[in-house]
């Protein structure tokens, strides 16, 4: 670089002189002057060209390294497939518009990224519907229509068709923590079959057998990097059913255990509420007991929140009711005892 600088002074040294005399004064000049003026021609001559050779040879040098850092005019063109490369640093063009000579260069995550947000059609190309967008995107767009069935007693669901890299599926049971489960790793996007909606089959729940919420998402991955939420799905267990087990009969003035038994639903959130009806007799209403009047003709809470009562009654009969309910419903049942 100092050599090409004290060139081009000695250049502009030359014709400053230069300029100093007209074409027709340079004419007039003959002798040695006029033989020191050809030979100064001759010396800006060289200086010229040794210039040119030097500049050609900087450049050149810068070409080589551009080239060896991925120029991206080799690399692939993001308009007609979605990357392959494993690396996410690759280079690929996007020609954004139609008509349009110019060229935006992505890296192939970025290239991944575009075809995951505008290009929701399987056997196309990209091709310009990123047209006018934001194409340097830094986040992966949320997994949609995620949709829940079932497939014999396992957790079945499927969702719409995102590229990406793979999917990426995570599970929740109960009040835990969102663990990952497993990775799909999408099939030929350019084979005719390929599928417009993806799905997953956990063979490792049972759905008849689970006391637990069962909870999924659906995420999609594009060089690990995720999207950072979406849909969620749950899967309940049965529902919750409650039967009461007892004496039908008791002697006036016993009280008798009675036992709500309960299948299904959330053990762990199980809750009970029981209540108790006197029938009234006017005949007979008296607690014989304390010796007094019987409230009845009405329910009132009795008990606490437990699965066991001790209850007694009068005659002529009573009966005790008891509702479970768990984080997902409730179930009621009840038990009619004759007093004798």
């Amino acid at each position: 670089m100092k050599r090409i600088f004290l060139i081009l002074t000695m250049i502009m040294i030359s014709m400053t002189l230069l300029s100093t005399n007209s074409c027709e004064n340079r004419q007039q000049i003959t002798g040695p002057k006029q033989e020191s003026f050809e030979s100064l021609d001759a010396q800006l001559d060289e200086l010229e060209q040794e210039i040119a050779e030097l500049s050609e040879s900087l450049f050149s040098d810068n070409i080589t390294v551009y080239s060896n850092s991925a120029n991206p005019q080799d690399g692939p063109c993001c308009n007609n497939n979605y990357p392959s490369s494993t690396d996410p640093n690759a280079v690929h063009d996007l020609r954004v518009c139609e008509n349009d000579p110019d060229e935006i260069f992505l890296s192939a995550k970025e290239c991944a990224m575009t075809w995951a947000r505008y290009n929701l059609s399987i056997h196309s190309s990209l091709g310009y519907k990123a047209c006018g967008k934001s194409v340097h995107l830094l986040s992966v767009p949320n997994i949609t229509g995620l949709t829940k069935a079932q497939a014999g007693n396992n957790p079945y669901f499927t969702w719409n068709f995102m590229y990406c890299n793979k999917y990426r599926i995570e599970r929740k049971i109960g009040n835990g923590s969102w663990n990952f489960l497993v990775n799909i790793n999408p099939t030929d996007y350019n084979h005719p079959n390929h599928p417009t909606t993806q799905y997953y089959r956990d063979t490792s729940i049972n759905l008849n057998t689970i006391t637990q919420n069962i909870y999924y998402r659906v995420k999609g991955d594009i060089y690990d990097q995720y999207s950072n939420g979406g849909q969620t799905i749950v899967y309940n267990p049965p529902p919750v059913l409650v039967t009461i087990s007892g004496p039908s009969r008791l002697k006036s003035g016993r009280s008798g255990t009675f036992t709500a038994k309960v299948i299904g639903g959330v053990p762990s959130t199980y809750s009970y509420q029981w209540s108790k009806y006197q029938y009234c007799n006017d005949l007979d209403n008296i607690n014989s007991d304390i010796g007094e009047a019987v409230a009845c003709g009405y329910w009132r809470p009795t008990g606490g929140n437990s699965k066991t009562l001790y209850a007694a009654g009068a005659r002529p009969k009573f009966k005790l009711k008891c509702t479970v309910t768990d984080i997902n419903g409730s179930s009621t049942d009840s038990h009619t005892i004759w007093i004798r």
